[in-house]
């Protein structure tokens, strides 16, 4: 006579969002630490001053920030921006010498490739 049993193995899931109309995957997991704690070399704010980006070229990141509702807040001084959940790294080591991001959260950036 045979006994069944049940063996069951718990795996880590990774959680990833895919935003259809951009493409573009999310992590679920928010790293707590925007670029990774690398310092950040260039900022470019929007047009209406509503969104901005920050650049990282020690991990080669782009991060969104939101900055909207920043009037609302009553101690300027306890402030503190949250990342916006668009992340964004480059495949390539580059010196990005222009950003530009538009108040609907788009991004284009001009980068010099260097050869390493």
């Amino acid at each position: 006579m045979s006994q069944s049993s049940d063996i069951s193995v718990k795996i880590d899931e990774i959680d990833v969002e895919i935003d259809d109309e951009k493409n573009i995957a999310t992590d679920i997991k928010k790293n707590d630490k925007p670029h990774n704690g690398k310092p950040i070399t260039m900022i470019e704010v929007s047009p209406n001053g509503t969104y901005l980006v920050t650049y990282s070229p020690e991990d080669n990141s782009f991060i969104g920030w939101n900055v909207t509702n920043v009037d609302d807040v009553a101690d300027m001084d306890e402030f503190q921006l949250k990342p916006d959940d668009y992340h964004h790294t480059t495949e390539y080591s580059t010196y990005t010498y222009k950003i530009c991001v538009s108040d609907d959260k788009k991004l284009t950036f001009f980068p010099v490739v260097l050869l390493v």
